[in-house]
Order: C-alpha cells, then sequence, then structure tokens
C-alpha cells in the first residue's frame, strides 16, 4: 500500500525544515564564533600591537601601568610586580622607572599552568616568524613574532595546535624576527611540522 500523498509532502516538509535549521545554526556560528579565551584574561590586541590588559611596552606610562598592577604590586627599581586575574606580570625597563616614561618590556605567567594554547595564540596574533627549537632533552618551544615572544610545550615530542602556552613576554622593540640563529628556523606553518622536532629527536 503506498503511503499517502499528504504524509509524503508532510515528510518532505519536516525534511526541509531540519536542513533549513541545520544551515542556520551553522551560519549563526561562524557570524558569531566564540571569543577567544586569551580576550579574558586581557591577553589582546591594542591598535594591532600585542599589549597584555591595555599595557603597551614603550607606550603606556608607568603610573597606568602600577594602577592596571592593582593595590598589591611590588615596586622594584627597574620595574614593578603585579596581578590581573589568575595572571601575574612583570614591568620592567632596564634604564629604570625612575629614567623612563615606559616599561620596554612585560612578561607574563601564571605560576608555570597553562595561559593558553599556540592555537588560540596563533588566531588572535597570526603566525610566527620563526620558531626557535628545543635544545637537546628539552620540551621548550619558542614562538617569535616581531614584538613578542610565546614560550610554549611540546606535545609528543613537538611542537603543534594543542601545544600549551606557558609564559610569554611582549616587547617595545619590533626587530624579534631580524636574529638568525642555528637554533631558530622560519616558520613554513603546521605542514612542516618535522622541522621543528626536538633536536633530540632529530639528532
Amino acid at each position: 500500500m503506498e503511503p499517502p500523498l499528504k504524509l509524503i509532502r508532510l515528510t518532505c516538509q519536516l525534511i526541509i525544515c531540519v536542513c533549513a535549521c541545520a544551515v542556520a545554526v551553522i551560519l549563526a556560528s561562524r557570524l558569531h564564533p566564540d571569543p577567544n579565551p586569551l580576550l579574558t584574561r586581557g591577553i589582546e590586541t591594542c591598535s594591532d600591537m600585542p599589549c597584555f590588559s591595555g599595557i603597551v611596552p614603550g607606550i603606556t606610562p608607568w603610573q597606568m601601568v602600577e594602577y592596571i598592577a592593582g593595590e598589591e604590586h611590588q615596586l622594584m627599581p627597574e620595574g614593578l610586580l603585579g596581578w590581573n586575574g589568575d595572571l601575574h606580570f612583570e614591568a620592567y625597563n632596564p634604564l629604570g622607572v625612575a629614567n623612563t616614561a615606559s616599561p620596554s618590556d612585560l612578561n607574563i605567567g601564571w605560576n608555570s599552568q597553562q595561559i593558553g594554547s599556540v592555537r588560540e595564540f596563533v588566531l588572535l596574533y597570526g603566525v610566527p616568524c620563526q620558531v626557535q627549537v628545543s635544545r637537546r632533552g628539552s620540551s621548550a618551544y619558542v614562538l617569535i613574532y616581531p614584538s613578542m615572544i610565546v614560550n610554549a610545550e611540546a606535545v609528543a615530542g613537538r611542537i603543534s595546535w594543542q601545544s600549551p602556552v606557558v609564559h610569554f613576554s611582549i616587547t617595545q622593540r619590533v626587530n624579534n624576527c631580524n636574529l638568525q640563529t642555528s637554533v631558530r628556523k622560519d616558520w613554513l606553518g603546521f605542514r612542516h611540522l618535522r622541522r621543528y622536532v626536538a633536536q633530540e629527536a632529530a639528532s
């Protein structure tokens, strides 16, 4: 017995509605993607430059840095130590606070815990210009940006999207990528991960 034409029509309409809803959900997720978790920790960009909680080395004055660092910050001749949420940071200038208008460098960490992943940093700041290969017996990698250094840990002996970032620093210098050493290799993308295998495994 053949199904009634009305039932077939309703079934087709239901399938079309389900497909339309699925497409709408996909489009909505692409138009409004989940925010990068780094942004909730103050790791962001300021005028297309890496910054932390609005602090841009070489630009943000010491008074503002001291305010952002909170009441429990510690002053030093060359800078200060402060907290912003779970992250601790060091703002310093080798010439000293009294002789400079702003810090030249920021070091940000989280008690050796994971700040984020390589994927989150790449999505926020783009791909690095270089990768510093880990030394023999070490699982540490360094992603080099023009004005930022990102320290990551290897996963299964190499850098990957999932590699945890445990520390990073921002500097007012913009020529980090100009330094060439035997352990630094130009970034060629995640398709060339063997290029960044730890030296111990490669030797």
